[in-house]
This record gives structure tokens, sequence and C-alpha cells, in this order.
């Protein structure tokens, strides 16, 4: 993955070529989503306990 320390020089940029990360991106949003989906219901339910 890339860092935002090697974003500022350009080096990881260089050294992956774009048609890489579009694969990496497609096949790592999957596994994200259910991940994002129980961290948003979670902090709607904090949000609704602490209002």
């Amino acid at each position: 993955m890339v860092t935002t320390g090697a974003s500022r020089d350009g080096s990881e940029e260089a050294r992956v070529p774009k048609s890489d990360v579009l694969p990496m991106l497609a096949l790592s949003t999957p596994s994200i989503q259910p991940i994002v989906t129980a961290l948003r219901s979670q902090l709607e339910t904090d949000w609704k306990a602490i209002c």
C-alpha cells in the first residue's frame, strides 16, 4: 500500500504502475465494505445512545 510519506516524494508511484493499482483497489473493496458498514452502524448506535 502507498504510505503518505512515499506519496510525497513520488517514489512509490514510480514503482507501482496504475494498471496494478486498479485491480488491487477492486479486490480490496469487497473485503472493506462489511467493515465500513459495521463501523457505520456502530457509530449510529453510539450516537443515538449519547443523544
